[in-house]
């Protein structure tokens, strides 16, 4: 009986039955997080049934603090998420109910048991008092009719309480499997009404595959044996539709040990069997994309250590995957590097962003044999529970590099052999420019033979002015692909003759003796040297697009201009063709100024004849007179 029973046994069998529904939930569940309440159940309520409502009040805080910290998310911590301190405060419910229902059973039952001796010592006592024991009897009879009321009113309760549970079935069987008592959550998830199943035996709800190999005669053995058995599997019911199911069987005993029954908690769990096929699924899916993958794929945590890898990081740096799991990411740098990522691994978690692909600097890698080969790395965090969890894509671009370093290369030599031609074509351009100036000592037919001759190779148009003895300009030559062009070129230079204060062109450039040079002909260049309106109109519609004039100087004096000007051929001047167009009008200026000179010289010797000639004729007159 419970007074004999000291309160270090009581509340010591509250705390190892916790301590027994812990461990066996701990070993036997896989879905600790889906069902972890029905052995906590069977141990608050074997230890109020042993020790009364005191043990069973231990009983429930341990069992709560046991959930709490060893099973519910997240384990080892006291920290509670709003569903399960619904849970937890569900269980807590049933259980204080559960306690309190059993405790005043027991008290009752105490009290009946108490009231019974007593009332047998007081008959052997007072039985020469028959009027005394009448009245005794009848008070201890009401006292056991109370306590008896007490009693059914407990049992009442608790079976209302049991039958108000809705998720999960809870219901009685009988030593031999078959139902003895059925509540709202069984009916509600298996389909049968209390009066369809009471009687039948439990195994209805197997499927027949189940039954066929007698699985539910095992699963009564396994907890007659163990104490308790839990089990998950497919259950049928009444309308044969299928469910998964989290199954609790613990054995009932009296007080001598035998087996009055089975104590049968089941929950429905399909939905969280099926996430939890689907997420196998996704992560098969995803460990084969993984695999997959032609890249190197590695999973750093917050801490800085590798943990995830797939085949190619090992094909890439040669490690086995073993090796690298637990490990620093700094293991996969040359070492000069080392030092310097962790603190830029620490500023990245401290902001997290992702890097796409070839948004860094050019990166290193370091293989297991010491071997380093350029790489490129993109990031992407994700926020996980246990922390920042940074995936990081790595790339060898030994091959893109090689591929871009004779690229490279193969520009350079392009560029150079491009840069040789365009010499060599620069070369032959003055040597023949230098035999056309050098072919006739007539200066105005050499220099529009020159003018022709820089068309198209280096110009679209080309006109050349000369200063006369008067200081005028004269256009001696205009050089363009169409000889109309050149006839309207013409007539457009006799209606707008050169203004000599011109800011730009011909005048400016033979005022200043200095070359002119505008890669880029705008529209504000155009109406700078436009005379009208009309005249503007006409260089727009010529469509100039750059411009070099360079002046004839010779022995100090400016002997003319020479201006190249592109229209049709959309070409722009670099700086180096105006080093050109400089050099030809050198030579060109050297040109004119031989001509001149010999022009001067024939004319002296011209002169010279003709007074020798008028000296001689007078010389002779006289004689012959």
């Amino acid at each position: 009986m419970k007074e004999t029973r000291s309160p270090l046994l009581r509340y010591g069998v509250a705390i190892l039955s916790v301590a027994l529904a812990l461990l066996l939930t701990l070993r036997f569940s896989p879905l600790k997080n889906d069902s972890p309440f029905p052995l906590f159940f069977a141990a608050v309520m074997l230890s109020t049934w042993y020790g009364g409502l005191g043990p069973g009040l231990l009983a429930t805080f341990c069992s709560v603090l046991g959930a709490d910290y060893f099973i519910l998310h997240p384990a080892y911590s006291l920290i509670v998420g709003l569903a399960d301190l619904l849970r937890l405060g569900a269980f807590v419910l049933v259980a204080l109910l559960t306690s309190s229902l059993m405790a005043a059973r027991q008290r009752a039952e105490e009290a009946l048991r108490q009231a019974h001796d007593e009332l047998e010592i007081k008959v052997r006592e007072r039985t020469a008092e028959l009027s005394d024991v009448v009245a005794l009897l009848e008070q201890q009879i009401a006292e056991r009719r109370q306590a008896e009321e007490k009693l059914r009113e407990s049992e009442r309760r608790f079976r209302l309480a049991v039958e108000g549970v809705k998720d999960y079935a809870i219901f009685l069987l009988d030593p031999q499997g078959r139902v003895v008592s059925w509540n709202a959550g069984a009916e509600r998830l298996k389909g049968y009404r209390a009066v369809e199943i009471i009687g039948l035996h439990f195994s209805r709800c197997f499927p027949p595959e189940d039954i066929e190999r007698g699985k539910p005669e095992h699963e009564l053995q396994v907890a007659m044996t163990a104490g308790r058995v839990e089990d998950e599997g497919w259950r049928v019911r009444k309308d044969g539709s299928r469910f998964w199911a989290n199954v609790v069987i613990t054995a009932v005993r009296d007080e001598a040990g035998q087996l009055q029954g089975f104590l049968k908690v089941t929950r429905d769990i399909t939905h969280h069997k099926r996430v939890e096929e689907a997420l196998r699924m996704s992560e098969a899916k995803f460990r084969g994309l993984l695999e997959l993958a032609p890249d190197a794929i590695v999973g750093v945590g917050s801490g800085g250590r590798i943990v995830l890898v797939n085949a190619q990081t090992e094909n890439m740096f040669g490690y086995s995957r073993a090796e690298l799991l637990g490990q620093p990411v700094e293991m996969l740098l040359p070492e000069r590097f080392r030092g310097a990522h962790e603190e830029h691994r620490a500023g990245y978690y401290s902001e997290p962003r992702t890097r796409p692909m070839g948004a860094g600097l050019d990166l290193v890698g370091r293989q297991k044999d010491g071997s380093e080969f350029p790489v490129e790395i993109s990031l992407s965090p994700l926020k996980t529970e246990e922390g920042i969890l940074v995936t990081s894509i790595i790339r060898d671009i030994t091959d893109r590099k090689k591929a871009e370093q004779q690229r490279a290369q193969l520009i350079y030599e392009q560029a150079a052999r491009a840069e040789a031609e365009a010499a060599q074509r620069r070369l032959s351009f003055l040597a023949e420019a230098s035999n056309t100036l050098a072919a006739s000592l007539d200066y105005e037919t050499t220099l529009t033979n020159l003018a022709r001759l820089v068309v198209p190779y280096l110009a679209d148009w080309c006109t050349v002015d000369i200063v006369e003895e008067d200081g005028l300009i004269r256009l001696l030559a205009v050089a363009h692909m169409d000889p109309a062009k050149v006839e309207w070129a013409q007539e457009r230079r006799r209606r707008y003759p050169l203004d000599p204060n011109a800011p730009h062109g011909a005048p400016h450039i033979l005022r200043t003796g200095q070359s002119e040079f505008f890669p880029e002909i705008d529209d504000a260049l155009l109406v700078a040297v436009a005379q009208d309106e009309e005249q503007l109109n006409i260089l727009r519609e010529m469509g100039l697009k750059s411009y070099m004039g360079v002046p004839l100087v010779a022995r100090g004096r400016t002997l003319g201009v020479i201006s190249f000007v592109t229209s049709d051929s959309s070409r722009h001047y670099p700086p180096a063709h105006l080093v050109l167009a400089e050099d030809l009008a050198r030579r060109a200026a050297l040109a004119v100024d031989n001509a001149l000179l010999y022009r001067s010289a024939q004319e002296a010797s011209r002169m010279k004849d003709e007074f020798l000639a008028t000296v001689s004729h007078e010389l002779r007159t006289p004689l012959n007179a």
